[in-house]
């Protein structure tokens, strides 16, 4: 067996963001190093340096801005209230767009998928997003919905159902490039029964 893979993984940062979209994730992929140390790399990275207000008062600076990011293997979008003025924002747009032409994959938590699909990243794929926003997805006339999964893997974009979803799709990620193994001690050590 050869060497684990080495991840740089960004996460986006905005105000109003969903607390648990972003650490639920990053949960996941940090315990991967745990079970195998110095595998992943993880970044919050903002439009600026300025710290972002998230939903529920968690307050986070970023790691970098848009300018400075490093190259990425996964870009990890939350959701949350503060998905209804991102997925207006040009920076964060072209950004995101930006992101899914150069790494491997880019994945939504929640309504963080309404943000994919107003940057085109959805087009002609199956997506899925929390279960209140479902119209709100289908207002997009080329997307699939899916809404009998917590999340869906169509390649080198994911999208993930509300909140708790996204450690999910995250253990999911973990499964497929580090193994069945792995990814059953990272959910053992968070205490997390995957559902049925």
């Amino acid at each position: 067996m050869g060497e684990p893979p080495k991840m740089k993984i960004g996460f986006l940062l905005f105000d109003d963001l969903e607390e648990l979209d972003l650490a639920g994730p990053w949960d996941v992929f940090g315990n991967v190093n745990e079970v195998h140390p110095g595998s992943i790399s993880m970044f919050t990275i903002g439009p600026t340096m300025d710290p972002v207000l998230c939903n529920k008062g968690l307050r986070i600076s970023p790691d970098v801005a848009f300018g400075d990011a490093p190259d990425l293997d996964l870009l990890i979008v939350p959701g949350g209230k503060g998905t209804r003025s991102a997925m207006k924002d040009p920076a964060i747009l072209d950004f995101v767009r930006t992101w899914h032409s150069v790494t491997e994959r880019v994945a939504s938590v929640c309504s963080g998928a309404l943000v994919l699909a107003e940057a085109g990243l959805l087009d002609d794929r199956e997506a899925t997003t929390h279960w209140l926003l479902f119209d709100k997805l289908r207002n997009y006339p080329l997307i699939k919905v899916r809404d009998d999964l917590r999340f869906v893997d169509a390649g080198d974009v994911l999208t993930s159902g509300g909140v708790a979803c996204g450690i999910d799709m995250a253990l999911h990620l973990v499964r497929t490039l580090y193994g069945e193994e792995t990814a059953a001690l990272v959910a053992k050590g968070m205490c997390y029964v995957p559902p049925a």
